[in-house]
């Protein structure tokens, strides 16, 4: 697995920012462009996906949990009881409210959840909300996806690790559509005179942009093509 400083190298190679007695831009400003440009690839990537068994359990008479973890969800994709294996739909939160006045007054508003929903408080906290609200005791299992951990502590700015101790959970493209995606941004905010003592044409970033498209599609193609070999190689039950 990659890390953040395997990742500022990569930079500054495409950038040909190498010299530490001569850096266009600091070790701080690479990686704070780093974790930006992270936020925006790592959608784009058919990784980070978990199945997570027992992920909540749900209270009689409560409709609301939060969800466990303490990364900021991307996606929670569906919810499975464990006692008889039904899924639980997550729906839209403006799908979920038509659900509960459709329903109202002529069905119960407790019972066993046939929706869900997920809904974020001020602080960005993902919570997921049961219709009808649960009666009993069900533990649901989930299939979610986290977005990558911040480098940095919150409210300090200091990286959370050293960047040879941060791991990046992208594979070998994402890794390089990240890069590209990183070094194109910087590119654009690189001084003439830089760019002229790197020997950087104006166009040497033009193509930046499509090679981590690139790199996105190989890397979502690679995934695809290990979960379908995973389906096709299981045994029959």
């Amino acid at each position: 697995m990659s890390t953040l400083a395997d990742g500022e190298r990569e930079v500054r190679y495409h950038l040909r920012d190498r010299n530490p007695q001569g850096y266009a831009f600091t070790s701080p400003e690479v990686i704070h462009e780093l974790q930006a440009t992270l936020r925006v690839v790592a959608p784009k990537l058919l990784l980070g996906d978990e199945y997570v068994i027992g992920l909540i359990t749900t209270v009689p008479g409560t409709q609301t949990y939060t969800l466990p973890g303490n990364q900021l969800y991307m996606q929670l994709q569906f919810l499975k009881a464990q006692d008889d294996g039904i899924s639980v739909p997550v729906i839209s939160p403006v799908a979920f409210e038509g659900v509960q006045e459709g329903d109202k007054p002529s069905s119960p508003s407790r019972g066993k959840p046939q929706f869900a929903t997920i809904r974020e408080d001020a602080s960005q906290v993902a919570k997921v909300a049961f219709w009808p609200v649960p009666d009993a005791a069900y533990v649901f299992d989930g299939y979610r996806s986290l977005l990558p951990a911040s480098f940095f502590t919150a409210g300090t700015g200091a990286l959370a690790a050293l960047p040879e101790n941060t791991n990046i959970p992208f594979d070998d493209q994402g890794f390089e559509a990240w890069c590209f995606a990183t070094a194109v941004e910087l590119f654009n905010r690189m001084p003439e005179a830089d760019r002229a003592r790197l020997k950087l044409a104006d166009t040497a970033a033009d193509d930046w942009g499509a090679r981590s498209l690139d790199c996105i599609r190989a890397s979502r193609r690679r995934r695809l093509t290990v979960t379908c070999r995973s389906k096709t190689n299981r045994s029959p039950s």
